[in-house]
């Protein structure tokens, strides 16, 4: 008797161990799924997802069928409520969704062959991650301003899409805005916090083959509140050369596995205080 229960127990755990195992076999990341079927930017849309069950594998295999701008709208749906099998429903359906358009300004079309009414086609460039190096890039002077404050919603992932949608390969940024004379420099944003929204922004571009450089601006607010009585020219002093040098260290901590480039100041020839360092001062520095 006992040793049929002792067989029946080996039996059973070899059961347990080889469903798990065939279990594990079948499961998958979103991000390793949905190569070849659509953009990488959209690993990040559908990261709630993680291992993906057969309804989340079905919807994204319907997703991959779809318009480029129906794929993004399910995909950001995704992003702000979660998957949902209503949501697998509307896909299957066909549910027509509206999608918010821009309305473009008047353009003129010039027709520079006489009797030619072709369509006029729009030419539409290949993303980032499809790209090598062109050197092309833009620039943010500063993720904050317009009156946005720390923890206040910020559609980040629609200014990853301009980056990445038009094949830029290079981003110029900074958390706080560069110019000293700029409306949208808020003194009262501190420098040391990092919000959520700017962290992944940056992790969005890194993942899709952008090459960053971080401009190490820094305004020491805790030392100047509202940029009064600040010294100018900047960095006469080793206090400041040092309150400084803690900012740099905290901001490259904290991006050096995402942005490749750490760029010392923002036109330091610039007269404006607290903007202004003098060139002898600015080599001491670097």
């Amino acid at each position: 008797m006992k040793r049929n229960i002792f067989i029946l127990l080996i039996v059973a755990s070899i059961l347990i161990v080889f469903s798990t195992l065939i279990f594990a076999s079948g499961t998958i990341e979103v991000k390793d799924y949905i190569k070849g079927k659509l953009p990488s930017i959209f690993s990040f849309y559908l990261s709630s997802l993680e291992e993906l069950d057969l309804y989340e594998k079905e919807f994204i295999d319907l997703l991959h069928k779809l318009p480029e701008e129906e794929q993004k709208y399910y995909a950001k749906e995704i992003y702000k409520n979660g998957f949902s099998p209503e949501l697998l429903k509307e896909v299957k359906d066909g549910k027509k969704v509206q999608i918010p358009t821009s309305n473009p300004p008047e353009a003129r079309i010039e027709w520079f062959q006489t009797g030619n009414i072709e369509p006029v086609t729009k030419f539409y460039t290949k993303k980032s991650e499809e790209l090598e190096d062109n050197r092309i890039g833009v620039l943010a002077g500063g993720l904050t301003g317009g009156g946005w404050k720390p923890g206040d919603p910020w559609d980040y992932t629609w200014m990853a899409d301009q980056i990445v949608g038009r094949g830029l390969k290079r981003f110029r940024v900074s958390i706080d805005n560069l110019d000293a004379g700029s409306v949208d420099l808020d003194w009262s944003i501190p420098q040391y916090t990092i919000d959520p929204s700017h962290d992944s922004l940056i992790s969005l571009l890194a993942q899709n083959g952008v090459t960053m450089t971080y401009v190490l601006t820094f305004w020491d607010k805790d030392t100047w509140p509202g940029g009064k009585g600040a010294t100018c020219p900047r960095f006469k002093e080793e206090a400041e050369i040092e309150r400084y040098l803690q900012f740099v260290q905290f901001m490259v901590n904290h991006f050096k596995d995402r942005i490749q480039n750490f760029e010392i100041w923002n036109e330091p020839n610039i007269e404006q205080c607290p903007q202004w360092i003098e060139a002898a001062d600015y080599i001491n520095l670097v």
